[in-house]
């Protein structure tokens, strides 16, 4: 996937899972930045998280 050191990456779940901190360890040990995002946001708070947060 090409994640590099400081990287943002914006990530989605629907419910606190074990899955959820697997990918969250993963995104850490790779030295990027995990930006977690509730969904049930609504679009529009979507738009700015996603384009205010620099995720890749």
């Amino acid at each position: 996937m090409e994640i590099q050191k400081d990287n943002k990456i914006a990530m989605i779940s629907t419910n606190n899972k074990t899955e959820w901190s697997i990918m969250d360890i993963g995104i850490l040990q790779t030295g990027a930045i995990n930006v977690p995002i509730y969904p049930t946001i609504t679009v529009e708070d979507y738009a700015y998280v996603l384009n205010n947060s620099g995720a890749t």
